[in-house]
């Protein structure tokens, strides 16, 4: 028979806890999403639970990373654009900045973002 002491048994609790917490947080944006471009155009772009994230924009497939905060997700894409996703109101919405611009600054693009997968 094992035998666990208390704190054996408070820390294997809080990583069962802390796992399950980073599962469901990341659910929300983590898969297939489907963006416009600036001209209307629409695109595919994957984003995965390790922080990676890969595009169909373009004549080649995009890649960068993303991470999550209070207020959505960053895309810094390899080739200086920066995506935000944010939602409001049970509707996604994709705010697209230009190299060199800061997520604080007015977006190049703006349009609807819908998870597909």
């Amino acid at each position: 028979m094992l035998h666990f002491n208390n704190n054996a048994l408070t820390t294997l609790a809080l990583i069962s806890s802390l796992t399950i917490c980073s599962f469901a947080q990341a659910g929300e944006y983590e898969g297939e999403w489907v963006l416009k471009d600036s001209d209307g155009t629409s695109f595919q772009a994957i984003f995965k639970n390790d922080g990676t994230a890969s595009g169909t924009h373009g004549k080649s497939m995009k890649h960068g990373t993303w991470k999550e905060d209070a207020e959505g997700i960053t895309i810094k894409w390899d080739t200086g654009w920066t995506t935000r996703i944010t939602k409001a109101n049970n509707q996604y919405i994709k705010l697209a900045f230009k190299p060199g611009a800061s997520v604080n600054d007015q977006p190049t693009n703006t349009s609807d973002a819908v998870k597909v997968k």
